[in-house]
């Protein structure tokens, strides 16, 4: 509880907002590991699966809570009112029409949210201006938005 308390709510104060790259969470992941494992008393010769880990300590993954951060926050972002900056934003980013850099695309959490998004099997998407609506309707159906959260987080083995 102490650790959960005092070391990772630092670690991912405002992680909701992160657009993570899949190698940035694998190193946020191996370091919650490493700690837990000092905490726990786990040594070199002695070796522990991350599953049993997790169990013992009581946690999950760091990446797998950031991931319940960020849906939680655009849930509340989409529950606003249409004229705050965060739903304006959120606007300009789905129906702007600008045309994506050249090279490899960059890790954004519009990118994460899309995942995200279809993850949770949620109806609406953020492609079109429609598919926001879409999102927006079923955002304000807490109890919905709820539930597929719940049950994204039974399909990845998640309790706590």
């Amino acid at each position: 509880r102490f650790y959960n308390s005092f070391v990772r709510s630092v670690l991912t104060y405002n992680s909701g907002t992160w657009g993570l790259t899949n190698t940035q969470e694998n190193e946020l992941d191996a370091y919650h590991r490493k700690q837990l494992r000092r905490i726990v008393g786990v040594r070199y010769p002695r070796i522990i699966r991350n599953d049993k880990l997790y169990k013992i300590a009581n946690t999950t993954s760091i990446s797998s809570y950031i991931a319940i951060q960020r849906w939680n926050l655009l849930g509340h972002i989409l529950r606003l009112p249409l004229n705050t900056p965060a739903q304006q934003s959120l606007d300009f980013a789905v129906g702007s029409g600008l045309r994506s850099r050249r090279g490899r695309p960059r890790g954004t959490l519009i990118a994460k949210l899309k995942i995200d998004i279809v993850k949770h099997g949620v109806d609406g998407h953020l492609e079109t201006k429609v598919g926001l609506t879409e999102l927006r309707k079923s955002a304000d159906d807490k109890q919905y938005w709820l539930t597929c959260k719940k049950r994204s987080r039974t399909r990845a083995g998640m309790t706590n």
